[in-house]
């Protein structure tokens, strides 16, 4: 999780939106398997394009699928910052 999503203003956002998900379920997964969320299931808060934190960018996602898409996301993240640390400068 990043220290984005433990600050108190994405909290209030949750707990705004996740009432306003629920009524729409079941609905597509927007983490990729295009499976349905259903009512009852454990479900994240997922983003339809990562990192806009918009009323509109949201939607339900499997915990396992919207994690997944995290770690990938910030594996991302890492190795660009590892790739322009080790690379030899051109002369």
């Amino acid at each position: 999780m990043s220290g984005h999503h433990r600050t108190k203003e994405y909290a209030a956002f949750a707990r705004r939106m996740r009432p306003l998900l629920t009524a729409t379920l079941p609905a597509p997964c927007v983490d990729g398997c295009g499976q349905p969320v259903m009512v009852g299931q454990r479900w994240d808060i997922g983003h339809i394009i990562p990192g806009i934190d918009e009323q509109w960018n949201v939607g339900p996602s499997h915990v396992k699928c919207n994690r997944s898409a995290g770690g990938s996301m910030g594996a991302a993240i890492v190795n660009a910052k590892r790739k322009r640390k080790t690379q030899v400068p051109r002369w």
